[in-house]
C-alpha cells in the first residue's frame, strides 16, 4: 500500500507570526489513524523566513528516514530550531503520568510513614460528595465556595486535600494537548451536525461550547453567547437564591467589553463551522445522487441517516475543518496566560503540564485556585476548569469545630453517572485507589433508596475484599419527611432499611458469608447527615451540639449530623 503523503504549510493565527501546519506521520489521531493535525508557532513575521522553515519541514515529512527520534541531533545541525521542535518534540518520550507529577511536588502523606487517614469519596453525581468535602476542609459555601457545587456534573478532575499546619500549597496538573484537541473536534463535530440540522444559532454554540458527556465544557474557557442579562430571564421562577460571587469578583471581574470579545470570536467560530458542513453535505449528495432540499420522506430520512454516520469523516479530513479546530486550541491556549501568579511547568510542546502556588494567606489561596475549579458563569472566558486533570492542596484546611485538627487526606473525583456506563459500573479509575485509602466514604441520597451506582460501589467494594473500609454518608437526611417517620430513630431505621434491601440483593453475587459479614459491621460506620451545603452558624443548634459529641469516626466529627 502507498504510503500516505505528508505537507506542511504556513498558516496564520491568534498567535503574533507565522506557524507551521502539518500533519505528524507518527502521531495517531483521535480515531488512532496515524497523521494527527498539528500546528506549530515558527517565531517570525516574516513570511520569506516562514516559507524557508516549512520547506524544512516538508523536507523531513517527505523522507521517512528522518521519523525517528534518535535522528534528533542530527536534525538540529540542519534544520531551524522551531522546525526540530515541531517535529521530534512530539515523537519524544511519553507524557508522565499526571499523579505521579503531583506526588513529585506535594507528596499524599499515609497512615503508616505519616499518621494519616486517606478518606475516598464516592458517589453519584449530585449526592453531595463535595458539598461533605467542604465542610470537612472548613470551606464556606457562602465565603470561599471551594470546591465548585453544583447540580450538574461539577467535579470532573481527581481533587486531593492534605490536612496540614502551615502555608497553603497546591499543583493542578492538566490533561494533554491531544485530549483537549481531540474534544475541541468531538464539539466541532456537533455543532456541525446541528448546522446540518438546521438548529438555530444558540443551539449550535450549544453543541460546540458543551461536549455531549458534559465533562469538557468550551463555555468556561471560551466564554457565552449568552448576554448577560439572559441569566436573569429566569428570576421569578427560581427557588433558591443564587450563591454570592462577591469573593471571587473581586479584582477579578470580567467587563461586559470582555464578554463582547469573547461572544464575537466564538460567532466567528460558528460562521466558520458552517463551510466545512456545507461541503460535507455537497459531497455526500453527489455520492448519493439525491437532492436533499427536495427530496422528502423516506428518501431524506434515509439520506439525514447517511449523512449523520458519515459526516464525522468528511470532516476529519477537511483541512479547514482542521484548521478552525487548531484556531480553537490555540484560544484556548491563551487562557493560561491570563493566570498571572504561580508558575507554569510545560511540556516541550510547549502545553502545560503542571501548575505550582503557594501562599501564606487563605483568602488569597483560595481565590487563586479558584479559576482551575470555579464554574461561575460570571467568570466564563477565564476559567481553566475543564482542563485541569487534577488538584492536589496542602495547608491549613480544617473545620471549625475540629479543634484536635486530625490528620486526614481527603479525596474526591468525579461521580458515578458523568458517563452513561458509570452508573451501572465502577470505573477502573475509581477502583484503583481503593487498596490506597484507608477509608472509602460512599456518599449517597438518604431520600432515596440505594439506586445502581449506589449498588455498583456495594458490590465492587465487597468483592474486591475491601469491605472492612467501606463507610457510608447519606446526605439530605433533614429532608426525609413523612408522618410515619416522626423521629430521628424512625427516619435512620428508614434509611438503613435501603442498606439492607441491597446487600441482600447483592446475596447472589457477593455470597451469603460476605454479606453476613458487611451487615454485622455496616451499621456503625453510616452516618445521616444534613445541611452539609450550609455554613456552621445556619444549622440548627441541636445539631451543633450533637456534632460536639457524635461517636462518629474522625473522618466525619465534624459534619453536620441530625439528630
Amino acid at each position: 500500500m502507498r504510503e500516505p503523503k505528508y505537507t506542511a504549510s504556513p498558516s496564520r493565527s491568534n498567535r503574533p507570526g507565522w506557524s507551521v501546519s502539518f500533519r505528524h506521520p507518527l502521531r495517531n489521531d483521535s480515531r488512532g489513524r496515524p497523521g494527527l493535525k498539528i500546528r506549530r508557532g515558527l517565531g517570525t513575521a516574516n513570511l520569506h523566513e516562514a516559507e524557508r522553515m516549512v520547506d524544512e519541514m516538508n523536507t523531513i515529512l517527505s523522507d521517512s528516514s528522518w521519523w525517528n527520534a534518535s535522528r534528533r541531533r542530527e536534525a538540529e545541525l540542519r534544520f531551524s530550531q522551531p522546525i526540530v521542535q515541531a517535529f521530534f518534540d512530539e515523537i519524544q518520550a511519553g507524557r508522565e503520568d499526571p499523579e505521579s507529577l503531583r506526588e513529585k511536588i506535594i507528596r499524599l502523606p499515609s497512615a503508616k510513614e505519616d499518621g494519616y487517614s486517606r478518606v475516598f469519596f464516592v458517589g453519584t453525581t449530585g449526592a453531595g460528595k463535595t458539598s461533605l468535602l467542604r465542610q470537612l476542609i472548613g470551606s464556606n459555601p457562602d465565603r470561599d465556595r471551594f470546591p465548585s457545587t453544583a447540580p450538574a456534573k461539577t467535579t470532573i478532575a481527581d481533587i486531593e486535600m492534605i490536612q496540614a499546619e502551615g502555608t497553603f500549597e497546591s499543583v493542578v496538573t492538566f490533561f494533554s494537548e491531544f485530549h483537549v484537541q481531540a474534544n475541541i473536534e468531538e464539539c466541532l463535530i456537533d455543532a456541525c451536525l446541528a448546522k446540518f440540522d438546521g438548529a438555530p444559532n444558540h443551539k449550535v454554540a450549544e453543541r460546540l461550547l458543551n461536549h455531549r458527556d458534559q465533562k469538557f465544557r468550551l463555555s468556561y474557557v471560551l466564554g457565552s453567547l449568552q448576554q448577560e442579562s439572559h441569566h436573569d430571564d429566569d428570576s421569578d421562577f427560581s427557588f433558591d437564591d443564587r450563591e454570592p460571587e462577591e469573593a471571587f469578583l473581586k479584582d477579578t471581574e470580567i467587563t461586559e467589553n470582555d464578554r463582547s470579545q469573547y461572544r464575537q470570536v466564538i460567532e466567528t467560530y460558528l460562521a466558520r463551522a458552517g463551510q466545512p458542513t456545507e461541503a460535507a453535505i455537497t459531497q455526500l449528495q453527489s455520492d448519493l445522487e439525491l437532492d436533499l432540499n427536495t427530496a422528502s420522506g423516506q428518501d431524506r430520512e434515509a439520506a439525514r441517516q447517511l449523512i449523520e454516520e458519515t459526516i464525522e469523516e468528511y470532516l476529519r479530513q477537511d483541512e479547514p475543518f482542521h484548521e478552525l479546530v487548531q484556531d480553537i486550541l490555540d484560544e484556548v491556549r491563551t487562557r493560561f496566560d491570563q493566570v498571572k501568579v504561580g508558575e507554569f511547568h510545560r511540556s516541550r510542546g510547549n502545553w502545560p503540564e503542571y501548575w505550582t502556588f503557594q501562599s501564606p494567606d487563605r483568602d488569597e489561596f483560595i481565590r487563586t485556585i479558584r479559576w482551575f475549579s470555579s464554574n461561575s458563569w460570571t467568570q466564563y472566558g477565564r476559567l481553566l476548569t475543564p482542563l485541569v486533570e487534577g488538584i492536589r492542596v496542602k495547608g491549613p484546611l480544617f473545620p471549625e469545630l475540629d479543634h484536635e485538627r486530625t490528620k486526614l487526606v481527603l479525596i474526591d473525583g468525579q461521580g458515578l453517572g458523568h458517563t452513561p456506563d458509570s452508573s451501572s459500573s465502577v470505573t477502573t479509575h475509581v477502583t484503583q485507589r481503593f487498596g490506597h485509602v484507608d477509608v472509602i466514604l460512599l456518599v449517597d441520597n438518604a431520600q432515596q433508596p440505594m439506586q445502581a451506582a449506589a449498588l455498583s460501589v456495594l458490590r465492587t467494594v465487597c468483592s474486591s475484599g475491601y469491605h472492612e473500609k467501606l463507610a457510608i454518608a447519606f446526605t439530605h437526611f433533614d429532608l426525609i419527611k413523612g408522618h410515619n417517620l416522626p423521629s430521628f430513630a424512625d427516619k435512620r431505621s428508614h434509611v438503613m432499611g435501603s442498606v439492607t434491601n441491597a446487600l441482600s440483593n447483592l446475596k447472589d453475587v457477593l455470597g451469603a458469608p460476605v454479606v453476613k459479614a458487611v451487615e454485622q459491621s455496616i451499621e456503625q460506620r453510616c452516618f445521616m447527615l444534613g445541611g452539609v451545603d450550609r455554613p456552621l452558624a445556619q444549622l440548627p443548634s441541636r445539631a451543633a451540639d450533637y456534632m460536639k459529641k457524635s461517636p462518629a469516626r474522625p473522618m466525619l466529627s465534624t459534619t453536620h449530623s441530625v439528630p
